[in-house]
């Protein structure tokens, strides 16, 4: 049951080439500016980040923790990972660019929630009573 459970939720994630066309759409829609285009994009277990990019060789990893997030909250770490194959640092650029994603303000509080649930988890505190 849990094989086929697993095997389920692999066949909904989205592979590399789903992943790069996806990046291509949001930076054609979001930021055409951003001519540079990964040339591979990976799912890697990522605990401390949601997402990472090498512009050098314009590669981009992405948490293993996202594969059943929201659509939104993948496109925001899809749409800011790809915007620092231009942009390298979270500078005035950066930041103007990452801004035109219209739900970003959703998929911050997503993924600020799901590292809060994630820390709880691994040091739950004692709840005083009132």
């Amino acid at each position: 049951m849990i094989a086929k459970i697993r095997s389920q939720e692999e066949a909904k994630t989205p592979g590399e080439g789903d992943l790069i066309a996806r990046i291509d759409e949001l930076l054609t829609e979001l930021a055409p500016e951003i001519t540079e285009r990964p040339v591979s994009v990976t799912w890697r277990a990522m605990r401390e980040r949601w997402g990472s990019c090498t512009s050098v060789d314009r590669s981009i990893r992405i948490s293993d923790r996202l594969k059943m997030a929201p659509a939104y909250a993948l496109d925001y770490v899809l749409f800011h990972e790809a915007i620092h194959l231009q942009y390298f640092d979270h500078g005035a650029e950066f930041t103007e660019v990452l801004a035109r994603f219209e739900d970003s303000e959703l998929a911050s509080a997503y993924l600020d929630g799901y590292e809060a649930a994630e820390r709880a988890l691994l040091a739950p505190v004692e709840l005083e009573k009132i």
